[in-house]
């Protein structure tokens, strides 16, 4: 067997960074194409490249040192010869005696209660080793959960995995799985999976497991899917306005499923939870519907709760050109420009212009302007 740090010139047990500066060295020495038509220097290249290949792969290097530091020696063969040996006589044992009546009755009795008691030994066992994988999948749910708490994702990452091999069905290590991979890692099919296996295993499934279902299903694009579970959460759980707004930005933008997403924002009206940016989206969903009458009165609600907002009257005058009331249209873009002097927009300018001029000429007829 060749010594592959012999092949490479190199003493036992060079370091990765010798065996690389070696290899280059006889390579650039014994490269076949700077010695043609020499066999033996090919032969050379390959041993150098065989040691190489080897030697540079720590995990490959530290198997071979192994083999270096025990020595590869073969177990010498010894024969033995045997030799006789003189046993004396065994003794025949002495029959038992027969057992009384008395003696018979336990022993019957023993023999009906062993298998109750192989079983409840088995039982007893097995509780004990349940508990054992419960408490260790208990510890590193609380490891992860500390973990998660303080943002190392990571972490509790690794934790939830060690638990979850010891409990696979503890349902609060499988929902923050899932909430870990749905919120912070972008897993959105395996996060639902995770959320899926908690509903199923708890006792008592939590609305929160339902919200972030459809927060996986919103960005899977099943929307309406995602609306179900998005209701019954709501439903279920305290209101919390920023999750009934998050529900409806991404029915809207991710799911791109405006009509999901109006049901969403009307309910929200239903409950008193309504404000400026709910009306803005649903004047945002009555321009996609090209519902423009509808898109007006949203943006007009809007601006009733904030009328300081100049996006509100911008948006309104463009509802009210696809109406064709410019009039209404001007006067919403002149207040907008002045609440927001970085507006500009020449299309509404040009109409506007036109408008003006339509109605300062006598000779104009009078357009249709509210």
């Amino acid at each position: 067997m060749v010594n592959l740090y012999e092949a490479l010139g190199l003493p036992n047990f060079a370091s990765i960074a010798e065996v690389k500066a070696a290899f280059k060295k006889l390579a650039l020495q014994y490269h076949p194409d700077r010695n043609p038509g020499d066999p033996q220097a090919e032969e050379k290249f390959k041993a150098i490249n065989h040691a190489y290949q080897c030697l540079s792969n720590p995990e490959k290097k530290a198997r071979y040192d192994n083999m270096l530091r025990l020595g590869y020696q073969p177990r010498p063969v010894v024969f033995y010869r045997p030799q006789w040996t003189w046993t004396p006589p065994m003794r025949r044992r002495p029959r038992p005696r027969p057992m009384s009546p008395q003696e018979q009755a336990e022993y019957e009795r023993y023999l009906k209660a062993a298998p109750w008691i192989a079983i409840a030994f088995v039982g007893y066992m097995f509780f004990i080793v349940y508990s054992v994988f419960d408490f260790i999948g208990r510890v590193n749910y609380y490891w992860a959960y500390q973990a998660y708490q303080e943002g190392d994702y990571l972490a509790a990452e690794h934790y939830l995995t060690q638990g979850l091999t010891t409990d696979p069905y503890y349902f609060r290590a499988l929902f923050l799985r899932g909430k870990i991979y749905i919120e912070y890692f972008g897993f959105y099919e395996q996060g639902r999976n995770f959320i899926q296996a908690a509903i199923d295993n708890a006792p008592i499934s939590s609305p929160e497991f339902y919200f972030y279902r459809a927060v996986a299903n919103a960005h899977l694009q099943k929307a309406d899917s995602a609306r179900i579970d998005f209701l019954y959460a709501f439903n279920q759980m305290p209101t919390d306005k920023q999750k009934w707004m998050r529900a409806a930005v991404l029915l809207l933008y991710t799911s791109q499923s405006p009509p999901e997403a109006k049901v969403i924002l009307q309910e929200m009206i239903r409950r008193g939870m309504a404000d400026e940016a709910v009306y803005a989206n649903l004047g945002i969903i009555a321009n996609a519907e090209e519902n423009y009458a509808a898109e007006v009165e949203a943006y007009s609600k809007a601006i009733l709760c904030n009328p300081r907002n100049g996006e509100w009257y911008y948006r309104r005058a463009w509802a009210y050109v696809n109406l064709t009331q410019l009039g209404n249209a001007c006067r919403d873009w002149n207040v907008a420009k002045k609440l927001n002097r970085r507006l500009r927009d020449e299309s509404l300018d040009y109409f506007c212009e036109s408008y003006i001029t339509s109605q300062l000429s006598p000779s104009s007829e009078t357009p249709n302007a509210n």
